[in-house]
This record gives structure tokens, sequence and C-alpha cells, in this order.
């Protein structure tokens, strides 16, 4: 098969290289990923293969060093050696492929050392991937002088800091010292160039020139360990991105005004650093943006309007240390909503009535503020958290050539865990630790596909729902530290799903339902209510507590429906039974004296009885629990 050109084998269960390989001297592509394929590269007899254009290894098992005879695959433009075993450095040979397009080597955490200085003289580069390589020390700033053509840049998830370079950088002495180029290479190796920092600008020699990065579109150095500020001219340096990710670094300083000139970003992810002062309203200017992650810094403030930015689908701003009241143009202009994250802050005053229109909300986040008043009633619109399990749409929106993937933290069962691709994964309300008083809404039990909802550390006072059982997908539920009263309702025990529940120090009162799932949780369930009994709590039931107490503001005839209901049935039947009787008697005139007395007969058994039965006791609820 000397004629073949392309050869796609990817996906095939290979385990040995396939020999016939080297005989076909016109490949220009060979995609051998997603195999089995280990050893060294065969860099021999691939080097055999000049009209070779794009090498896929990616996702094999492939061993040893990254071999530096792929400079004499001199049309090589992508390679891809991502996802195998390689060790070792980087070679600087690979920055002498100049018609390089794709540079992808992610994932190969045994791989270390810094980015050759050398890759910065490819000037066709369009990607680079070197996520999760173990490189580290500084990232050499000359680089991105000759990027002009890069559109997509990954270097997360390494040791990288902050840029470590003297005044004075000789390439020609960094790239061409020690190394045995062919002598038509040494062309590229014949200026001095000359790079500054200062004051966070990417700068070279003295008349402030920037580095360019026009077609950039999409930045991700996430996962390294970066300090120092973000370059203040960025927004210049990339006008095109779309995507910055920067998270978990050691960044500090402000958010750069220039960045509310990336017009085209869409996804801005900053959190887990040391970035300070206040979130700057230039913001507004991102009218595509649809995530906007600031979680975990140092910020202050009020939040600034941002309703300009009607795309938004993620906001999350929570571990931080903003205050004021939560706006209500959230709910007016961000209509797009699925997530809203404040927690951790000291956001004071209401939940805005206006954020019943989020119908997409999927997370709804306040817990550890200063919130106050009653929870209100807004949640029958939250259209998003009605979807259950099997009905969830899994598509993602991948409209943009540059997807990315927010990760998003969720305190469920007592702790906190981190999504992805959450959300199809995950909907979740937590208003825990605030001021709340008054009741739980009722329209809270009508979200049928909620999995994470805590309310704890609250002054919520009245019954838990009774329709709490509709909650099918409930997989964590939080009602401690609140004064809740009544009993627990026994229908809970027919949801399957939950597994994890608080009810702690409460007033709940009467027999604990241990039928169903709920013989799944032990007492530490139920601390701190003194009135519940039965198990699994020590304490056991006598009859008089199998009748759940409620708070003294709840009447017999004004406290819950179900007590309501009751005195609604006693009095249709009283009527209807009184009302019968009369009407015999009044047409049988001569059944009156004899009915009369049986009348007394009874009515003084039932007076007797019942003022034995009943004595002192005072609002009692008194229905059958059974």
């Amino acid at each position: 098969m000397e004629s073949l050109t392309y050869l796609y084998l990817s996906d095939s269960a290979l385990t040995d290289f396939p020999a016939f390989v080297f005989r076909c001297k016109n490949l220009v592509l060979l995609d051998l990923s997603l195999n089995g394929l280990s050893g060294p590269i065969p860099i021999q007899k691939l080097s055999s293969l000049k009209n070779l254009k794009v090498l896929n290894f990616r996702n094999n098992s492939f061993q040893g060093h990254i071999p530096a005879e792929l400079l004499n695959l001199t049309k090589l433009q992508v390679l891809r050696l991502s996802e195998n075993n390689l060790t070792g450095f980087i070679p600087h040979e690979i920055g002498f492929i100049f018609g390089l397009h794709k540079l992808d080597l992610s994932y190969n955490p045994l791989l270390g050392g810094p980015i050759p200085a050398s890759l910065g003289q490819l000037w066709a580069l369009e990607e680079l991937s070197l996520y999760h390589c173990g490189l580290n020390s500084g990232i050499p700033a000359h680089l991105f002088l000759n990027w002009t053509t890069l559109t997509f840049l990954d270097l997360s998830e390494n040791k990288f800091e902050m840029l470590n370079i003297s005044s004075s950088i000789d390439l020609r002495h960094q790239i061409c010292q020690g190394m045995k180029l062919l002598p038509e290479l040494l062309k590229h190796c014949t200026s001095t160039v000359t790079i500054q920092v200062e004051t966070c600008y990417l700068t070279m020699n003295t008349t402030m020139t920037y580095a360019k990065l026009p077609n950039l579109g999409s930045v991700d150095l996430s996962n390294n360990q970066f300090s120092g500020c973000i370059p203040e001219n960025i927004g210049e340096v990339m006008p095109k991105l779309m995507v910055l990710a920067l998270y978990n670094n050691n960044i500090s300083g402000t958010i750069p005004t220039s960045i509310g000139d990336m017009i085209s970003l869409y996804a801005l992810d900053l959190s887990r650093n040391k970035i300070m002062g206040s979130i700057p309203t230039y913001l507004s200017n991102l009218e595509d943006l649809q995530s906007l992650v600031l979680r975990n810094n140092r910020l202050s403030g009020e939040i600034p309007s941002l309703k300009n930015c009607s795309k938004l689908q993620i906001l999350d701003l929570s571990e931080n240390q903003l205050s004021g009241y939560i706006p209500s143009w959230i709910g007016q202009s961000l209509t797009s909503l699925r997530v809203l994250s404040i927690r951790s802050n000291k956001f004071t005053g209401t939940i805005p009535k206006t954020m019943s229109i989020l119908y997409s909300l999927q997370v709804l986040d306040a817990a550890e503020n200063c919130l106050s008043g009653t929870i209100p009633d807004i949640f029958i619109n939250f259209t998003a958290m009605t979807i259950t399990e099997k009905m969830a749409d899994n598509n993602y929106d991948r409209n943009h050539m540059f997807y990315y993937v927010v990760s998003i933290d969720i305190v469920a069962k007592g702790a906190m865990m981190d999504y992805t691709n959450f959300l199809s994964l995950v909907t979740c309300i937590d208003l825990s630790r605030n001021n709340f008083s008054g009741r739980i809404p009722e329209s809270l039990t009508k979200l049928i596909g909620l999995r994470v909802l805590n309310l704890s550390r609250n002054n919520l006072i009245g019954k838990i729902p009774q329709k709490i059982n509709q909650l099918q997908e409930l997989e964590s539920l939080d009602l401690s530290d609140n004064q809740l009263s009544g009993a627990i309702p026994l229908n809970m025990s027919s949801m399957s799903s939950l597994g994890a529940l608080n009810l702690s120090y409460n007033n709940l009162s009467g027999l604990v339902p241990y039928a169903g799932h709920m013989i799944t949780f032990d007492a530490s369930t139920y601390y701190g209510n003194e009135d519940l009994c039965g198990p699994p709590l020590p304490k056991t039931c006598d009859s008089h507590e199998l009748v759940p107490r409620f708070n003294n503001d709840e009447d017999l005839r004004t406290g819950p429906p179900e007590v309501r209901q009751f005195w609604i049935s006693v009095g249709l039947g009283f009527g209807t039974g009184f009302g019968g009787w009369f009407s015999i008697l009044a047409i049988k005139r001569k059944w009156n004296n004899a009915v009369l007395k049986v009348m007394d007969f009874i009515v003084e058994i039932l007076i007797t009885r019942l003022q034995h039965f009943f004595g002192r006791r005072n609002r009692c609820c008194l229905y059958n629990q059974f």
C-alpha cells in the first residue's frame, strides 16, 4: 500500500504497532489513538514517513521520552501525544517543526520541567494543550510575541508560577546554545529580543510594545501556582477571547478594567484566588457572557448592575465579603439563569419576589448570609426543579467553538461536593444559616425534581409540610436548628432517594415514623426534639405522646390544615345528622317521645365518655395518627 495517504485505526484494540505502516511512504495522516499500544514511540521508523502531516497517538500507553527526532518530520502540522505515560522534559526540538499548527501533549503527568523557549518560534501555532503535564517554573513571556495565530491555550493543572525572568533575554543564546541543528534552521536564531515585566504588563524593550494574540479564543491557566496580578492590558492583548479560566491560583490585585473590552467573552472563571476590591461595573459590557465565576476571593462591596448580561446562566459570587441587598434585577433581567450562588457573604434584607420568574434556575444557594424575613412563596415557577431524573435533558449548549464546563460547589449530605457537568446532575435550594422566620412555603413540595434542600439554622416555625413526600428525587434534607413543631409526616417513609436527613434541634413531637426508608436513619437525626419518641430514639411512647403537640399560637380551629379539615368534617356530619333526625320527627310525630328518650340516653353516655377521655387536655390534635 505504498500509495496510501490516510490511515485511521483509532479505537481498534491494537496492542502491537502495525509494522506495515512504515512501508507506507506517502502517508499524510496516521491515527492510532484510543488503542493499547505501549513501549517507546518508534521514532526511528516513523522518521521515514517524510510526508506525514498529522500524527495522532492520543490515549495509548506509550512510555519513555518524547523523541527529539520528531524534528525530522518537517511537514508535521498536527501532533497529538496526550493521555500516555511519557516521561522527561518536552524536547526543544519540537519548537523547530515550524509548520506545526496543533500540539497536544496533555495528561502526561510524569512529564516535568519548563516549557521550552523554542516553542516561541512556532509562528503557525493555533492550539497548544499542555494540561496536567507536571510542568513547573515560569512561562517565558516571549512565547506570546510570535503566537499571533493562537486560538486555544490550555496550561492548566501544572505547577507554573508567575513570570520569573531577567530583564534581558537573548533568545539566540537560549534557543541555539548547545543545540545541534541543521544549518538551514540557524537563520531563525539571529535576533536578540529584550522582554521586561513592569507592573503586570508584558512589554518589549522600553517602548511599551505589547504582545498581541489577536486570534486567541480560549486560555486556561487554572490549577497552577501563579501569583501577582492579572495583566492590566489583558483585554488589549487578547481582544477576541471567549474563555478565560484562571481559577485555583494565588492571583491577587483587582480585576483589570480591560476585561470589559473582551466583548466576545462568554466564560470568565477567576475563582479560588486572592483577588480584592469590588466587582467592576464594566463587566456589564460583556453582553455574551454566560458564565461568571468569582467564588472564593476577597471581593467586597455590592453587586454591580449586570442587567446587560442577559445571557448569563451561571453567576457564582460565593465565599467573598460582598454586602448589601440581593438586587431585584437578577430576577427581572437574568431570566436564563441556571445557577445563582451567593453563599458565605454578608448580604442582608430579604429574597426579592422578582426571582419567581427564574424558570431555568436549578441551583439557588444563599446560605451563610444575614438574610431575614419570611421565605417568599416564589418556587412554583422554578420549572427546571420540577424535572425528574428520567425527564432530564442532559444536552448542554455547545454553540461555541470553545466549550467550557463549569464546576460548582454544593453542600449536600453534610459535606461540600464539587459538581462538574452539574446542569443535568443537581438541583439545589440552600438557604441555611440565615435569619429567616415564618413557615416553610408549601410551593417547595411542588419541586419534584429537587435533590438538595437545606433550610437549617434559621428561625422557621410551623409544621413540616405534609406533602413533603412528593419530593421523590430528594437526596439530602436538612431542617435542623429551627423551631418546627408538630409531627413528622408518616409519608416520609416513602422517600426512597433520601440519603441524608437532619431534623435535629426543633420542637417536633409524637411518634417517629420508623418504617420504609426511614429505618436507615439513626437517633442523631432527631436529637434535640424532647417530645419525639419511638425507635430509633431510646424514649418509648406513652398513649398521650402518640398525639403531636403544636406551638401555643396554633389553635385547633386555626392551626394546621389537618386540624381544620377535622373540624369542618365534624360540623358537616353533625349538621347532616341533626337535620335528618328532626326532619323525620317532624313527619312522624308519634315517634317523638320514644326517639327523644333514646337520644337523651345516648347524649348522656357520650358526654360522660368525652369528659373522661379529654380531661383537661388543651390544644391537642383530635385526629387519629394511625
